[in-house]
């Protein structure tokens, strides 16, 4: 479990705007392979996706005031971030 905030703005000095996204994060899922090199190095693959869900949005448009509420059930849907790269361990 966590929380995650998202945000998105747009423009520069007084007239910018922003969307802020706030929801926990449910679960998480790591699966790699590592490739022992030598001794003291290993390295190899990975993939890790999380699933989440934001239930409160903020914005403000311009220099107008922000606007903050929860998301209606309608709005409220799972979201999925994966990850994939690559892991170099040293040992020492």
């Amino acid at each position: 479990m966590g929380y995650e905030i998202g945000s998105l703005e747009v423009g520069e000095g007084a007239g910018n705007s922003w969307l802020k996204l706030e929801g926990y994060d449910l679960g998480h899922a790591h699966f790699g392979v590592d490739l022992q090199l030598t001794r003291s190095i290993a390295v190899g693959p990975y993939i890790s996706a999380s699933v989440g869900q934001y239930n409160k949005g903020t914005v403000r448009l311009g220099n107008a005031a922000e606007i903050s509420d929860d998301l209606t059930d309608d709005a409220k849907q799972l979201h999925v971030w994966i990850q994939p790269g690559v892991r170099v361990q040293f040992r020492l």
